[in-house]
Order: C-alpha cells, then sequence, then structure tokens
C-alpha cells in the first residue's frame, strides 16, 4: 500500500489515540471526552480547533457503545495494520545500522 507521508502519519496518531483511549481513560470518562472534541470539531475553523476532533470524538463515543464496538475494534486492527506497515517501509533517520565494509587490502588486526 502506497501511502504519503502525511497518510502514514495520521494513521499513527489516530490508532494511537484510539488506543490510549480504550486502555487508559474509564468509559464515561471517554464518552465525555469524546462528546468535547465533537464539540470542538464544530468549531474547527478557529485558530486551535480542527475538523479531524469531530470523527475522533464519534470514534471515541463510538467504543462505549455496545452496537458500534466491533466496527471501532476493527477499524482500530486495520489503522494498527496501516501503521505497522507504514513503520516497516520507513527506515528510521540517522547512520545504518551495520558496520562499514572493511577496506580492500586492509588486513584485520590480531588482539593477541
Amino acid at each position: 500500500m502506497n501511502q504519503t507521508p502525511l497518510r502514514r502519519r495520521i494513521t499513527t496518531i489516530t490508532y494511537r489515540a484510539l488506543y490510549w483511549a480504550r486502555h487508559h481513560v474509564a468509559p464515561g470518562v471517554r464518552s465525555l471526552l469524546g462528546l468535547l472534541l465533537m464539540v470542538g470539531g464544530v468549531f474547527g475553523f478557529l485558530p486551535v480547533l480542527g475538523f479531524w476532533m469531530f470523527p475522533l470524538g464519534v470514534a471515541f463515543v463510538a467504543m462505549d457503545l455496545p452496537l458500534s464496538q466491533h466496527r471501532i475494534e476493527r477499524w482500530m486492527q486495520r489503522l494498527a495494520l496501516e501503521a505497522e506497515i507504514a513503520a516497516k517501509a520507513t527506515p528510521p533517520p540517522g547512520p545504518p545500522l551495520a558496520p562499514p565494509a572493511p577496506e580492500a587490502g586492509s588486513q584485520p588486526t590480531s588482539s593477541q
């Protein structure tokens, strides 16, 4: 799957937010947080808030609704797979991890 860097970043951030909400926030608080995100998403035209908040808020609330828990679980699995693929496809910044090959004609030194 060929993803743009922005899409990879959005996928990773979305998965992390949903994972955090599922494992670290109590169900009632999660619904309240989802409602606050949706309200903030409505005012997405303001400088600090964004329209991205509305769908994330809907997902937070949907985690607590029995009829939608299965869909959110499948979506999180898909996001995790896409984020994992994106992490494997992008090499880490910095020098390569393998040591450089010895130069031609050089003899290995012995410590004895």
